[in-house]
């Protein structure tokens, strides 16, 4: 791991870069997590260990505190999709933070949780984590992994799954298991990336930014042949939540349909957009990987 003090750059400026701390084992497709001050270390690639014997240490924490003691890094409870699942399916393709909890999406469909108070994962939110209960009892947690919280309003998600992009509204805590889960589409963004397709692109993955108070990023990017430049969607728009209104409870006769109903509850303006062709960086396809704002 390697740090860079930004306030201390060259007058050309060159950033340099510092070696911090030296994991204990190596990890692939890492993804890194501030919780708490601490750093957390996380594979994200299990499939790539499944042939070998000797399986490496997937998951650490980095405590800057204790960075001039021995006990700088301490290994984690591994897992608990690492080998029980099968090839291909037991990779994390998405993750998000609730509080204290880590929220991961393996494979296509299943998601675990890592509680860090107490170091366990589960593979159920807790009996007390209300607002994760809801999300995963409504079928929402490859949402929540793919999305972020409107700020301000920590019970509205704003989602990209691929080509759809969405937003949920989950009831408050304390609400009846019944309360309904609304969500709300995003017809200018639908239709802005309908007219790309004639052109031989693909959809490769989306994500969801937070900009400021109200104000949110989303970027698709896109596939094509090698021939073809690397293409980015940007939609910047301003959101807002209507009034608020009191919960509606599913009847009786669909108490076991937990489909979000759609209903809009947000205003939404945009206020930029476009395509854009970025230089390709080499022969192999770019994907995006992330994103982060300043």
């Amino acid at each position: 791991m390697y740090v860079a003090d930004l306030s201390d750059s060259d007058p050309v400026g060159k950033i340099k870069f510092s070696k911090l701390h030296e994991f204990e084992a190596p990890k692939t497709s890492t993804v890194m997590m501030k919780i708490n001050q601490k750093i957390y270390a996380l594979s994200t690639n299990f499939t790539y260990f499944s042939g070998f014997k000797m399986y490496p240490i997937p998951f650490e924490v980095y405590d800057p505190d204790t960075h001039f003691s021995k006990s700088i890094t301490r290994r984690l409870q591994t897992p608990p999709f690492d080998e029980r699942y099968e090839r291909g399916k037991r990779d994390i393709r998405g993750y998000a933070l609730v509080e204290n909890t880590l929220c991961v999406q393996v494979g296509d469909f299943d998601c675990h949780f890592y509680y860090v108070n107490s170091g366990i994962w589960r593979p159920s939110p807790h009996q007390n984590s209300w607002f994760l209960s809801s999300i995963i009892r409504n079928g929402l947690g490859r949402n929540l992994c793919h999305g972020k919280f409107v700020l301000g309003c920590e019970d509205v998600i704003i989602s990209i799954l691929r080509t759809r992009m969405e937003a949920f509204l989950i009831p408050p805590p304390g609400s009846n298991e019944n309360a309904l889960v609304f969500c709300q589409m995003f017809h200018e963004v639908d239709d802005d990336l309908s007219k790309i397709h004639e052109f031989s692109y693909e959809i490769a993955g989306g994500l969801v930014l937070n900009l400021d108070e109200e104000k949110m990023c989303a970027i698709f990017s896109y596939g094509g042949n090698l021939e073809l430049n690397f293409l980015v969607y940007i939609y910047i728009f301003q959101v807002s939540k209507f009034p608020e209104q009191p919960c509606t409870k599913r009847t009786k006769r669909l108490q076991t349909d937990f489909r979000p109903r759609l209903k809009d509850f947000l205003s939404v303006s945009c206020l930029s957009k476009g395509f854009y062709y970025l230089n390709r960086p080499g022969f192999d396809f770019p994907f995006m990987t992330g994103a982060f704002y300043l």
